[in-house]
């Protein structure tokens, strides 16, 4: 890498091998880079072997780029040697030979060849496997099933415990699932602690009242008092800052007011520094204490005597100081009732035998789920650690490795978690580690990540600045982001972060252009949608077993109607992706300066990212909005597979074929375009059943009594007795289609007759026809594709397909959507902050910004911090009530302070991926917040506060956005959503209007029925000449393979097509200007390796009709505004016209237009072949024939970029002739 300049900071840390390394690499440093050249450093001046070097990652994917990056770079360095030094050449090409079995892998890559090298130290089976995910999940539940079985069976199944006593206080009256679930993901979370359950004993060990009998020598009590202090002196010292401040504003009587609550705190101060010091005073200290809360400390607050005009100029930023001390202090002591600390510490310590008896749960739980694994030949990830942590316990082992890895390296060294720290540990030398992370991008506490590792890693390199063996390096030096938005950056979160210093904040690595020095904006959107309450979410919410049974201190602070704020947050997404859309379509072909490309150039749609914290329920509103600006977009999404509307219907599809005794899967089929039944009309199946029930139990002269019937019973009744002949038809009709399916199913392997099912049913083309319609079609793909994976590894059936679905759906299992584009693609990528995270845009779009954020509630359940322990709460069966014990309100309240700060990170990772150009979007009610600087943690715009409008760093504006309404688009294009439940008795409320509005669809037009709708360009063209009307329908599979196995005149036009599609415009030309025909040959080689063009189809192509066309003038101005970003190809295009007195969608796909200055230029390649004796009047002939055409594509390019169409031409492939249609 001779050819990278690095920084003074860079260097250092390449070249320091002589101690270990912590290097604090911030956002946009290039550690990857001093990472990859510290190894090349090393190899080539003979330090270590590429085989003696220990390189961990997170990703195999980063591993392999790793890999292949140093494989490169030892390339290059024999090239350089060869003739120079040709001996140094020869020991490089040496450690290529060794790259094959060097340590460059993940945790669980190294874990696995540790394991395998001391196989004898372990109790394994020699042909071990590693368990997916997936049969992990499944073994899991059935071990806890087993586990809660037996304990039903014998009820002392576990010695010195009642299972069912057990039961009635943890678990739920009717529904013990959720606390298997809870078992289940409490052992996994403990399971990143190395020696768990001896550490989980020892930690229930602190909830018990120590040996004295006095719960004031507990480590635990002495912890609340410390807590207590440093919140009394908090407020104490913000009391006294606000004071003098209302002094120095010469308001000295108004400030007196203050005196009465400083004294508290200063009594209450005097009275803690004493317990905490245990001096002779503590237990007086203690009714000192209770003495001062007798008395309201707190009272209403305005202006002093002769004072109020003056105070009700800085009231408003007065109270807000004064309510952020108040609102801590008043929220800790209601917390940790300290009245009654004797009653608390009693009832903590009858826990102790409860959670005793959880941890034998989870032991027996390990123990059937272990002898699982061992008849399935498997081990788990998490086994892997732990069977290699037991390993390096053994001295030999630890000696062996500890000597073969003379250079150890960490990558992403803040997303470690204890167990895997013990290992690196245990096989690292104090002064051979290179750690290298960010702890401010550490935004994976799901996975287990523990940021505090890392702080505590740099707390131990700093302590001592002669450290001989271990020293800490910063990388601040930022080469991703212009200079403003840097500037934004360090000013947003020197506030926020602790500990964001000048050794942590970034620098500008790059030099940019002052004229383009874009600063960021913030677009406040005044709704009237308000959710000022802080989020609370929690993995599991138990009630208890008796129904009168309640929590005695009421619900946490800060619960509210989870559905109603989803509406909130959908009803905020709406206005967002509007306002969201007008930015995109501005952006689009505006000049910026590429600090990458030192260029200036215009903006693109691939330059653009929309971030989001999440994209479930949202993503969709976003692309639709920009979508009706015609501008293309894409949702990354590697999980949400299942939460996509065509999964969820034709997941329903195979559940009423299975079994129609399904009232929810039957009724969203019927609802959906599969049968089209509209919800009056179900309902009304639904009223005559309960009516004829009814009837015949009044003819029965019987008690009148309800019983439940499943839809499908109602379903049977109405197609034999139903009022309405016409609904009763269509009841029938639907019948016999499902029993049809049925038929079919007995006959067909499972993907064969999954495919069938969606194309006999038409979902597949509906699914098509919907926005976004080619992922849809890939997701439903992708299902028929699992399908066939999964009858290949088991016996399969369709009921357990769908079982086999249903897991992983419930557990999370990450199964993406398909991916349908690639880097080039120019469309808006839309995407979760965690998915940006090592990537970056010119301009990017942070969303959401006003949405409320989510932190976990106080719960009943077990709880776990590895820093402060474990506990469950304290239940009362006798006086039906609970409460959470002084442990789990500690540990609750570390869990929201992690999580908060963890949002604090995910906002700085989504701040730095901007290159050029920030953006934050988000909707609040009122902008007081800014103004008033009125700081509180329920949404990240008012964590900033102020922060929003700093005055000089960013742009600010709020912007009215209460008459807004969602675009619609075409009719046709948003009108195929479904949902899967449909409550056939709710109530009529807000939410459920406001959802009914979202989901339900009326057709408008039903005199319409027979007019088509949707034309494409090709059938408009078609009508034009022939005056006919083209009929179209899904070509089945077998069809599809026969003609493609033939080169019929249209597979080859087809392929050219295609060819062109797939050829990057950028690459087709050389610098000499001159086609790279290679590079056009390996394309079309490609796509016939891939199967995308057929073998017989590619013997029949002349490529040199390809080369023709980038060698002739039109070819090489497409390639020159493609070097620019100014080109665009296959381009989808949605245009409604007015067709014989009716409204009707034109669907087509633009070859490729471009941007040469003077407006846009509009290119179509077609395959026409010309005759030879009159080829003048043969030209004629085709610009007549695709005269309309090429106005469509005018008309479309026009409306939707708002730009001219100066010129359009078609390129007659078979003679390279350019044809101006204009």
């Amino acid at each position: 890498m001779a050819d990278v300049r690095f920084t003074p900071d860079q260097q250092r840390a390449i070249d320091t091998i002589d101690k270990s390394v912590l290097v604090s690499a911030a956002a946009g440093s290039g550690k990857t880079a001093v990472l990859v050249e510290r190894i090349i450093n090393i190899i080539v001046q003979g330090k270590a072997d590429v085989d003696r070097m220990l390189v961990v990652t997170f990703t195999n994917a980063a591993a392999s780029e790793m890999r292949l990056k140093l494989t490169k770079a030892i390339n290059k360095e024999i090239k350089a040697a060869k003739t120079s030094d040709p001996e140094r050449a020869e020991k490089l090409r040496q450690q290529l030979g060794k790259m094959y079995r060097s340590y460059i892998s993940t945790v669980h890559s190294f874990c696995n060849r540790v394991i395998k090298e001391f196989f004898y130290l372990t109790d394994l089976e020699p042909n071990f496997k590693i368990c997916d995910s997936l049969k992990a999940e499944i073994m899991k539940m059935e071990a806890i099933e087993e586990v809660f079985e037996q304990g039903f069976e014998e009820d002392d199944f576990i010695e010195g415990g009642s299972f069912r006593e057990f039961l009635d206080r943890y678990s739920k009256e009717r529904d013990d699932k959720g606390l298997m679930q809870e078992l289940v993901k409490a052992y996994a979370d403990l399971r990143s602690m190395p020696d768990y359950f001896e550490w989980s004993e020892r930690m229930a060990e602190k909830l018990r009242i120590p040996e004295s009998g006095d719960y004031r020598d507990s480590d635990l009590y002495r912890e609340l008092w410390a807590d207590a202090r440093k919140v009394v002196d908090d407020a104490l010292h913000e009391a006294l800052g606000l004071q003098e401040y209302l002094i120095a504003l010469n308001l000295p009587n108004t400030a007196a007011k203050l005196d009465s609550e400083i004294g508290a705190f200063q009594t209450l101060a005097d009275a803690i520094k004493s317990i905490c010091d245990r001096g002779e005073l503590a237990k007086g200290a203690e009714e000192v204490v209770s003495k001062v809360f007798q008395n309201p400390i707190f009272g209403k607050f305005a202006g002093g005597k002769g004072e109020t005009e003056v105070y009700k100029s800085v009231s408003a930023d007065f109270k807000a100081r004064r309510d952020t001390y108040k609102n801590n202090f008043q929220n800790f002591f209601k917390e940790y009732n300290f009245a009654e600390l004797n009653t608390l510490f009693e009832e903590q310590s009858e826990t102790y035998k409860y959670t005793m008896y959880y941890l034998a749960l989870l032991k027996e739980f390990e123990r059937i789920y272990s002898a699982k694994k061992r008849d399935q030949g498997v081990i788990d990830y998490g086994d892997m650690e732990h069977i290699t942590a037991d390993i390096l316990k053994n001295e030999e082992a630890r000696k062996v490795l500890r000597e073969r890895f003379e250079f150890i390296f960490v990558d992403e060294y803040q997303d470690v978690n204890t167990l895997q720290e013990f290992l690196i540990g245990s096989v690292a030398r104090e002064d051979n580690v290179f750690k290298v992370g960010d702890v401010k991008q550490s935004i994976y506490k799901f996975r287990q990540a523990e940021p505090h590792i890392f702080e505590e890693t740099s707390r131990a390199y700093k302590k001592d600045e002669h450290n001989e063996h271990a020293i800490q390096i910063n990388l601040n030096k930022n080469f991703r982001s212009n200079g403003a938005t840097i500037d934004y950056i360090n000013y947003v979160f020197q506030d926020l972060m602790d500990g964001y210093d000048d050794d942590e904040k970034l620098y500008q690595g790059l030099t940019g252009h002052p004229e383009y020095n874009l600063k960021p904006e913030v677009h406040l959107l005044l709704t009237e949608m308000d959710d000022s309450s802080e989020g609370e979410s929690s993995d599991t919410s138990y009630t208890p077993r008796g129904s009168q049974m309640v929590d005695i201190e009421g619900p946490s602070s800060g619960e509210r109607d989870e559905s109603a704020e989803e509406i909130k947050a959908l009803s905020k997404a709406e206005i967002e992706a509007i306002h969201v859309a007008d930015i995109v379509s501005g952006i689009i072909g505006t000049e910026f300066y590429d600090g990458k490309s030192g260029k200036v150039r215009r903006a693109t749609p691939r330059d653009i990212a929309i971030l989001l914290r999440s994209t479930k329920n949202k993503s969709d509103m976003y692309y639709k909005s920009l979508m009706s600006k015609s501008i293309s977009s894409h949702i990354s999404d590697d999980g949400g597979y299942f939460d996509t509307v065509e999964v969820a219907v034709a997941m329903a599809i195979l559940k009423i074929v299975d079994n129609m005794h399904q009232d929810i899967p039957l009724i969203s089929v019927l609802r959906s375009e599969v049968f089209g039944f509209t919800p009056e009309q179900l309902a009304e199946i639904r009223a005559f059943a309960r009516e004829q029930q009814l009837a015949e139990a009044k003819e029965r002269e019987g008690e009148v009594q309800y019983q439940r019937q499943s839809y499908c019973d109602a379903l049977l009744l109405y197609s034999a007795n139903g009022s309405d002949d016409s609904l009763k038809s269509r009841v029938n009709e639907a019948l016999a289609t499902i029993e049809k399916w049925r038929a079919h199913s007995k006959m067909m392997q499972l993907d064969d007759y999954i495919w069938y099912l969606l194309e006999d049913s038409n979902y597949y083309m509906y699914a098509g026809a919907m926005y976004g319609g080619r992922q849809r079609q890939a997701n439903l793909r992708a299902l028929v594709e699992r399908a066939g994976a999964f009858r290949m590894s088991s016996i399969a059936s369709l009921s357990s397909y769908i079982s086999y679905l249903e897991v992983l759906r419930t557990k999370n299992v990450e199964m993406g959507q398909p991916s349908m584009v690639s880097e080039e693609d120019d469309v808006i990528r839309i995407m979760t902050i965690h998915k940006s995270k090592g990537l970056e845009f010119p301009f990017v779009i942070v969303a959401g910004m006003g949405n409320q954020l989510n932190y976990s509630s106080g719960i009943k359940g077990f709880q776990f911090d590895n820093e402060l322990g474990i506990a469950l709460a304290y239940v009362n069966p006798d006086e039906h009530y609970w409460r959470r014990t002084l442990m789990q309100k500690k540990i609750t309240a570390k869990i929201r302070e992690d999580e908060y700060q963890e949002q604090l990170r995910v906002l700085y990772v989504a701040m730095t991926r901007a290159r050029e150009k920030l953006y934050l979007i988000g909707c609040e009610k009122t902008e007081d917040f800014v103004l008033d600087d009125i700081r509180s943690r329920t949404s990240y715009f008012k964590i900033m506060g102020k922060l929003c409008d700093s005055g000089h760093y960013n742009e600010y504006t709020s912007t009215d956005m209460h008459e807004v309404k969602m675009p619609r688009l075409p009719r046709g294009a948003n009108n195929f959503l479904t949902t899967d439940k449909l409550p056939m008795d709710i109530e009529l409320s807000e939410e459920y209007e406001e959802v009914k509005r979202r989901l339900d669809y009326e057709y408008a037009y039903k005199d319409d029925l027979s007019t088509k709708a949707k034309y494409s360009v090709s059938e408009l063209n078609k009508e034009a000449i022939e005056e006919s009307v083209y009929r179209g329908k899904i070509e089945d599979r077998n069809t599809r393979i026969e003609r493609l196995a033939s080169a019929d005149a249209a597979s080859i036009g087809t392929a050219y097509h295609r060819i062109i599609e797939f050829v990057d415009f950028k690459k087709a030309v050389n610098e000499a200007g001159e086609c790279d025909k290679s590079y056009i040959e390996e394309r079309a080689e490609t796509l016939k390796k891939n199967s995308a063009i057929s073998e017989p189809v590619f013997k029949a192509l002349d490529l040199h009709k390809i080369y023709a066309f980038f060698e002739n003038e039109i070819g090489l101005r497409a390639c020159e505004a493609a070097q620019a970003g100014l080109l665009s190809k296959e381009k989808p295009f949605t245009l409604r016209l007015e067709r014989d007195g009716k409204s009707v969608l034109v669907q087509g796909i633009i070859d490729c237009y471009f941007n040469d200055g003077d407006g846009l230029v509009l290119v179509d390649y077609k395959s026409n072949r010309l005759r030879y004796k009159d080829r003048e009047a043969d030209i004629e002939r085709i610009k007549e024939e695709y005269r309309e055409q090429i106005g469509l594509y005018r008309r479309a390019l026009e409306e939707g970029t708002g730009l001219s169409v100066n010129g359009a031409y078609l390129y007659l492939l078979d003679k390279s002739i350019t044809i101006s249609m204009l």
